[in-house]
Formats: structure tokens, C-alpha cells, sequence
């Protein structure tokens, strides 16, 4: 722009020679200068739509650019907030789970407890009824004996 500002300050001394060489040089001065001047004028215009073309279309370049970073920044922010809400949706889904997942274990523990009291109280029932037999009685020797070397968890509840 510089360029196009310093072409443009000698456009009027150029125009001064022109119009005094147009109203006060004799005709053969007119045919050796005039046309010089004149291709000067025509060089400095010319040079400086030249510059302005290129400054254009850089600035035009640069608009593109500019339009292309917003749509991608926009397109990511959009895309970011997609994931940000999908991931949320998941981790809600998880925590879903995991709660349903918590109470069928605590569920599977209380029956599993159920299962131990049942099956010791079977145990007990068992020892009683074989004390109760006749002639198949244990005594409580026998059965302390039977007892120690049982295994501790036999189900597997």
C-alpha cells in the first residue's frame, strides 16, 4: 500500500507537466514529452491496480482462511459437546449398572446367608434325629469327633 500511496503522489506534478505541456509547449515539444508524461501517468496506474489486485487478493485468501478456521473451530466445539454429552450418557449408563449390579450381589449375599443358617439348622436336625435313633445312637463323643473333623464349608453357597 505503501508502493500504491508513493505512485499516487506523483500522479498531480505528472498532470501539471501534461496540462502546462498542453498550453504552453509548442507542437513539437507536446509530440516529444506529452506522450511520456502520459505513459508515466498510464505506468503508475497500471503498477498500482496491479498491487491492489495482488493486496486483494491476499486479503481475500486471508478471509477464506479465516472462514474456514471459524467453521472448523465451530464444527469441533459442536463435536466436543457431542462427546461431552455421549460420554455423559455412558458414565450415566455405568453408574446405572453398577447400582443394579450392587443390589443383585447384596440380593445373592442375603440368600447365600439364608442358605448357611438353612443348611446348619439341617445339620443341627440331622444330629438330633441320629441321636434319636434307636440303636443307631451317637453319643456326644461321636459326634464331637464327627464334628471337628467335618469341613467348615462344605456348600458352596
Amino acid at each position: 500500500m505503501a508502493e500504491i500511496q508513493a505512485k499516487m503522489r506523483e500522479i498531480p506534478a505528472l498532470l501539471k507537466t501534461a496540462l502546462k505541456l498542453t498550453t504552453q509547449a509548442g507542437s513539437s515539444m507536446i509530440k516529444a514529452m506529452l506522450p511520456r508524461t502520459l505513459s508515466n501517468i498510464g505506468q503508475y496506474a497500471n503498477d498500482s491496480a496491479t498491487i491492489a489486485r495482488a493486496s486483494l487478493r491476499r486479503f481475500e485468501t486471508l478471509e477464506d482462511l479465516l472462514q474456514e478456521i471459524f467453521q472448523v473451530s465451530t464444527l469441533t466445539d459442536t463435536e466436543n459437546k457431542d462427546m461431552a454429552e455421549k460420554l455423559h450418557e455412558e458414565a450415566e449408563e455405568m453408574r446405572r449398572n453398577q447400582t443394579y449390579v450392587d443390589s443383585v450381589m447384596n440380593n445373592l449375599a442375603a440368600e447365600r446367608k439364608k442358605a448357611r443358617e438353612n443348611l446348619e439348622k439341617a445339620r443341627q436336625d440331622y444330629h438330633t434325629a441320629m441321636m434319636i435313633i434307636p440303636g443307631g445312637q451317637w453319643d456326644a463323643h461321636a459326634w464331637d469327633v464327627y464334628a471337628a473333623h467335618r469341613p467348615e464349608h462344605s456348600c458352596t453357597l
